[in-house]
């Protein structure tokens, strides 16, 4: 049971060690160039600071302005009787139109998000030195990514696969309720796991003063579970998706495709499973201890 339940730092270490073989061997070979490398990041400090605090404004904006808004605050609040879209020009001809374009701008997103998360994209920024900027250059794209797809997205209002008329009725408070317990759900869980660093920032700032790489300070556990999710949320995102009044033809695409993007990305095993169970167990007990509740 031990062995089943705890989790093997050796063999943690050898897999992580395999994984990041092309990273870390891409920074050996670009040791040399560290010097030069680093003089430029001194250099470059007021615009690092400028650029950190560009990121996390722009991660905020997009967050609310391309995530919350239109999956949670439209839907309900918007009115009942939207003007016209493009699909109504062409009938069932104008809906199939609107969904494939909206698909391709879906595909964008899918291609952005996987290929610079590739590891030869990554062992291209080792390589050269710039191994500080990956992350924060990552992010920046994918919200650009996000920004361009809002932009050219094409809604179909009045063509839904269901529509519930319940303003203030108690489902429709309930379903506010729930967006709103969800989107908490996804703020704790995206600070749990350390924000600064999942968007880059933190990385900026630690390649400025010489400490390193921040993922490297976590636990061989943590790592292991980022190398299989990197942002280990699924069951919020399904919900906010699917627990709305109205579904239309262009959401029901977003609410299929994204889950099973989020799928496809992911490969936990029994091992990130019994470091989740066991982090929470021990925060649990810390808790409780905190609160006089634990001898």
């Amino acid at each position: 049971e031990k062995m089943a339940t705890t989790f093997d730092r050796g063999t943690t270490t050898d897999f992580l060690e395999t994984e990041t073989a092309d990273g870390a061997g891409a920074s050996a070979s670009a040791s040399r160039r560290n010097g030069s490398y680093l003089s430029v990041v001194k250099m470059a400090g007021p615009f690092m600071l400028v650029a950190g605090v560009f990121l996390y404004s722009y991660t905020l904006y997009i967050a609310l302005s391309r995530l919350v808004y239109p999956t949670s605050v439209a839907p309900f609040f918007s009115p009942r009787t939207p003007p016209g879209d493009a699909a109504d020009a062409g009938g069932v001809q104008g809906v199939v139109r609107c969904v494939l374009m909206d698909s391709i701008l879906l595909s964008v997103f899918v291609t952005q998000h996987s290929l610079m998360a590739a590891s030869s994209v990554k062992t291209l920024f080792h390589r050269a030195g710039l191994g500080a900027i990956l992350r924060p250059f990552y992010v920046f794209c994918t919200c650009f990514a996000m920004q361009f797809i809002y932009h050219f997205w094409e809604p179909t209002p009045r063509h839904t696969l269901w529509s519930m008329s319940m303003e203030g009725g108690v489902v429709f408070y309930g379903m506010v309720l729930l967006h709103g317990l969800c989107w908490v759900s996804i703020a704790c869980s995206v600070f749990f796991i350390d924000y600064l660093e999942l968007v880059g920032i933190k990385q900026l700032f630690y390649a400025y003063y010489e400490m390193g790489d921040p993922i490297g300070i976590k636990a061989a556990e943590q790592q292991y579970l980022f190398l299989h999710m990197r942002h280990p949320i699924f069951i919020a995102p399904l919900l906010l998706l699917w627990a709305v009044p109205v579904m239309t033809f262009d959401r029901l695409m977003v609410a299929v495709m994204v889950p099973l993007y989020l799928g496809w990305g992911s490969s936990l095993d029994r091992w990130d499973v019994a470091y989740v169970r066991d982090q929470f167990k021990k925060k649990t007990e810390e808790t409780l201890l905190a609160n006089g509740k634990v001898n």
